[in-house]
């Protein structure tokens, strides 16, 4: 059996119906008809791992952005002869570029009193925050919030990554204070 595939271009480029010719005069139709079944059941199959494969980038994409805040805030920490301030304003700089919205998302730390938060921040009720602790005591929050409702996930409109990440982020800086206070 000879199978033919003629796409069909438009004037722009674009790919229309495919027009398949198949040239095997000594099958049967029910034979033919069995063919078709399993390209069909193949094209299925491969429908399912396409869709798979999308969600898959989406979610290595989200880790990209993730530990690229990882990698940014460590840089910020680690640079020598920055002041608490500044390393607390630079991270609610850098946070929100690790959240699924970055667009709409906004951070805020606050520590021993004082606040500091990224260019448009406004508290809402669609937050996450968690504990910054130095010594197993708390002793500020760090928060990340979305300025309009988004889609519900693992933890209201966050995932559980995300949430990783804030705690992460809030135990790289209860260490810091903790260095500098040992200092």
């Amino acid at each position: 059996m000879e199978l033919t595939l003629n796409p069909q271009v438009n004037l722009w480029g674009e790919q229309g119906e495919i027009a398949i010719e198949i040239e095997d005069k000594d099958k049967t139709r029910e034979q033919l008809i069995n063919e078709l079944d399993t390209l069909r059941n193949r094209i299925t199959a491969l429908e399912v791992v396409e869709i798979a494969y999308f969600q898959l980038v989406g979610h290595l994409s989200e880790r990209t952005k993730e530990l690229t805040c990882i990698y940014s805030v460590a840089q910020i920490v680690d640079h020598p002869g920055s002041t608490l301030s500044k390393i607390y304003q630079q991270i609610v700089e850098v946070l929100p570029a690790g959240f699924k919205y970055p667009a709409v998302a906004r951070a805020r730390i606050e520590i021993d009193g004082k606040e500091f938060r990224s260019l448009g921040y406004i508290d809402t009720k669609w937050k996450l925050s968690t504990n910054i602790e130095v010594y197993n005591v708390k002793r500020g929050t760090l928060e990340i919030c979305y300025l309009e409702k988004k889609a519900e996930k693992s933890i209201g409109p966050f995932l559980n990554e995300e949430w990783l990440l804030l705690t992460v982020i809030a135990g790289r800086l209860g260490r810091l204070i903790e260095r500098k206070e040992a200092d």
